[in-house]
């Protein structure tokens, strides 16, 4: 099987060990000036040509690269595609939704979970999850990546799955805000196990599962990132400089501009966003957080 992977950053070569691992062939999308190589395989700067060739085409590259990445590799209604799941935030479409609307490409799915690129360098198992609406690509990424160093898992709720990826962030921010505070690990698991019920809430008004939450892409991406992720990092600058990120503060807006056509409760994310607009502290968050009337679990 021919793996193209668009993009030859750290992950892209990530994704090209674990094919190649799996006993596949990749194929990278690399610049023209760059002198890469993989297993023998110097790449190709001609991506519309690797589109043709491969069984399953990979956009590895940042998410806001998107669109320009798409231009470039001239999908075809052949192709089967996978990106990473979340937000594309230019065009408030989720990932899937962008190559949708820009190619003629309809066997789309998402890869969710943590993408753990040293791991993977240093061949520790790590696992993540794909998710499409058509079995074609499940099975495709499945074979591709699947190895003695990468568990593979698959799902049909895309949604849940893109939630699940654009919620996460929001819980590490809240529990790097919690330990900047040092308000200790009972407070860090009032924000988990909110954080992800709330990401639930809103996933199932929106046609989600709640499971995926608890799969790879909700707690298990949680878990494996934690203390590496930038939104934990984002949380305790917060409060150490009194400022929060504008990509935070921006990722907190997308997800409460869906409260627009599902009317949800989200007191965590709308807290968090309180404190980004300098409405609130720190101290206040938390406390508000641990205060709130006691309700069933």
């Amino acid at each position: 099987m021919i793996v193209g992977i668009l993009g030859e950053n750290r992950w892209g070569q990530s994704l090209a060990r674990l094919v190649a691992e799996a006993g596949h062939i990749p194929k990278i999308g690399k610049e023209p000036e760059s002198s890469f190589r993989i297993r023998g395989f110097g790449g190709s700067p001609h991506w519309s040509t690797l589109t043709k060739q491969a069984d399953l085409v990979i956009f590895a590259n940042p998410i806001s690269q998107l669109i320009t990445d798409l231009k470039r590799a001239e999908l075809g209604p052949r192709n089967h595609v996978l990106v990473s799941a979340g937000l594309h935030t230019d065009s408030q479409l989720w990932t899937r939704q962008v190559v949708e609307q820009h190619t003629p490409a309809i066997r789309v799915g998402v890869l969710g979970g943590a993408q753990m690129i040293e791991e993977i360098e240093d061949r520790t198992p790590t696992s993540m999850v794909v998710a499409s609406h058509y079995d074609a690509v499940n099975n495709l990424t499945h074979q591709s990546l699947h190895s003695d160093i990468c568990r593979m898992y698959f799902s049909e709720d895309i949604m849940g799955v893109d939630i699940a990826t654009l919620f996460v962030p929001v819980i590490q921010l809240a529990m790097g805000i919690a330990d900047a505070l040092e308000c200790g690990s009972g407070t860090r698991g009032a924000i988990v196990s909110r954080g992800l019920i709330e990401g639930a809430r809103l996933g199932t008004a929106m046609g989600a599962s709640e499971h995926s939450f608890l799969g790879m892409a909700g707690i298990g991406q949680l878990v494996s990132t934690f203390q590496g992720s930038v939104f934990y990092q984002y949380g305790k600058e917060t409060i150490q400089h009194n400022n929060m990120p504008t990509v935070a503060i921006q990722t907190l807006s997308n997800i409460l501009q869906f409260q627009h056509r599902f009317p949800v409760h989200l007191p965590l994310t709308k807290a968090i966003y309180a404190l980004g607009q300098g409405k609130i502290d720190g101290t206040l968050l938390i406390d508000g957080l641990m205060r709130r009337s006691a309700t069933k679990e």
